[in-house]
């Protein structure tokens, strides 16, 4: 038994070794920049005052969102529980549950993810979709 735990642990390392080898490409050298010459005078890097990240980048316009459709809802119902999902998103609007002939466990409410928003970030303002 042993001896082919061994054997498998030799046979995994080999894979990924062979694995790592073939398929991730090597990443390119960097190219170093051309040796200064004697003809050409070496002069001391200078930094440049560059312009602040946020006055360089433009400002994103965003468009009028469409209205929403109607909120439409199904019913899933089992043996086991019965379920009320939302068009939005796939939230639950309600949820019972109804195991081995105890009361039913009800969870009544909007359970599922939320509205996709985004951190607000230094050139966008904060915004909110409800």
């Amino acid at each position: 038994m042993e001896r082919r735990a061994i054997f498998a642990a030799v046979l995994m390392a080999a894979v990924f070794i062979v694995y790592q080898t073939f398929f991730f490409p090597e990443a390119p050298a960097p190219q170093k920049p051309p040796a200064p010459t004697a003809t050409q005078p070496v002069t001391p890097a200078t930094p440049t005052p560059s312009a602040p990240l946020a006055a360089s980048v433009a400002p994103v316009t965003r468009t009028p969102q469409a209205p929403r459709p109607p909120q439409r809802l199904a019913t899933v119902e089992t043996p086991l529980y019965r379920a009320v999902v939302s068009s939005e998103g796939g939230k639950l609007q309600e949820l019972v549950l109804r195991y081995r002939g105890e009361k039913p466990m009800v969870i009544v409410g909007d359970l599922g993810p939320q509205d996709c928003s985004f951190p607000p970030t230094a050139t966008a303002p904060a915004t909110s979709s409800r």
